[in-house]
């Protein structure tokens, strides 16, 4: 049970680093390219197959869960462009996408502490992804 908080930890440190190491970095239009590149990447060849297994173990309908809940979320993003003073735009984003960023991160954190309480190797292979996921998908932000 302590390598899951490890890998937390060690996650944590490889984003707070990767941040401030992109910041300075001249060429951030090609590395936030890369970044989607490997979002993409990420979601069709470990997130869409790990929903898959769970919506076989869990129920049938989580696919219908997840887009519901992107749907809900790109709903309040529009709602949010087309409805909000200027000022208070970026206040409301910022919070919406911290709620959204907590929900991920958490979620994928208990899909991180299963995968290596099922299967060591797997979880790490899993945490790798993550690691890397990590490092560069700051540069979209």
């Amino acid at each position: 049970m302590i390598l899951p908080l490890i890998y937390g930890l060690l996650l944590f440190l490889n984003h707070y680093i990767s941040e401030r190491i992109i910041r300075k970095y001249q060429h951030k239009t090609k590395l936030i390219s890369f970044s989607a590149g490997v979002a993409v990447t990420y979601i069709i060849l470990e997130l869409l197959p790990t929903l898959s297994i769970a919506a076989e173990e869990i129920h049938e309908n989580l696919f219908v869960i997840v887009l519901l809940g992107i749907l809900s979320f790109h709903i309040m993003e529009k709602y949010f462009y087309k409805h909000s003073i200027k000022n208070k735009l970026r206040k409301q984003l910022k919070e919406l996408h911290s709620i959204g960023f907590f929900l991920y991160h958490f979620i994928v954190g208990i899909i991180l502490a299963e995968s290596v309480n099922r299967d060591l190797t797997e979880g790490t292979l899993f945490f790798i992804i993550l690691l890397f996921h990590n490092a560069v998908s700051g540069t979209s932000l």
